[in-house]
């Protein structure tokens, strides 16, 4: 099956630029690569890290021609801001009543200690130490969470409150990984540090709560 999908793409990718294909066919075709990529990127980068996965790793675990990676994401280092950018999909807490957000967030920030993903968290702290790869990774945050909550907060500090929201996120991440246990509760004893988060979240996002 991998194969058969390798063979598909390459044929797109050599057809692609020649005739005009059906517009929705192609979109499907192109998510659904775009899926197997992102999904096999994760999974490499989890096990192996930034430097030990090649792009042709990725292409062959994906099933996919190793060019549409370039076509798609542009390079490795912006394809891994993409996974790191699609695993937590901050953009989805967007979603929901505006006066409930700050809850959304603070609980966010305490389940995802908790997650599956410590292994491409630990992949995307070593990654910091290269700038290349820390400028992809903020893009594809600014682009997935930062631009929209600006939008959504309006106002001219706006930008500001968004860019201090995703700072308490991550601040809480990293306050989580360094003190494991010692750390803020899970479960039912995250009552408290859920309220505690809950406003400071609400403090920072301002008059969010009130907005129409």
């Amino acid at each position: 099956m991998r194969i058969l999908r390798q063979i598909c793409d390459d044929a797109a990718l050599a057809y692609g630029h020649g005739r005009r294909q059906v517009g929705a066919g192609r979109t499907r075709d192109r998510a659904a690569t775009e899926t197997r990529i992102l999904a096999a990127a994760r999974r490499l980068f989890a096990r192996a890290g930034y430097d030990r996965v090649t792009v042709r790793a990725i292409a062959a675990e994906a099933g996919a021609n190793p060019a549409l990676i370039s076509r798609y994401f542009g390079s490795k280092q912006q394809l891994f801001g993409e996974v790191v950018a699609e695993a937590f999909r901050l953009e989805r807490l967007l979603d929901g009543p505006r006066p409930e957000l700050p809850s959304r967030l603070a609980e966010f920030c305490l389940r995802r200690g908790s997650s599956g993903d410590r292994a491409l968290i630990e992949a995307m702290n070593r990654s910091s130490a290269v700038p290349e790869l820390r400028t992809a990774v903020a893009q594809r945050m600014d682009q997935h969470f930062v631009e929209p909550l600006t939008a959504l907060l309006g106002g001219t500090d706006a930008r500001e409150r968004a860019l201090v929201t995703l700072a308490l996120v991550n601040g809480v991440g990293t306050q989580r990984r360094s003190l494991g246990s010692r750390g803020l509760p899970v479960g039912e004893e995250a009552a408290s540090a859920r309220a505690l988060l809950t406003a400071t979240f609400a403090t920072a996002l301002g008059s969010y709560d009130s907005a129409s």
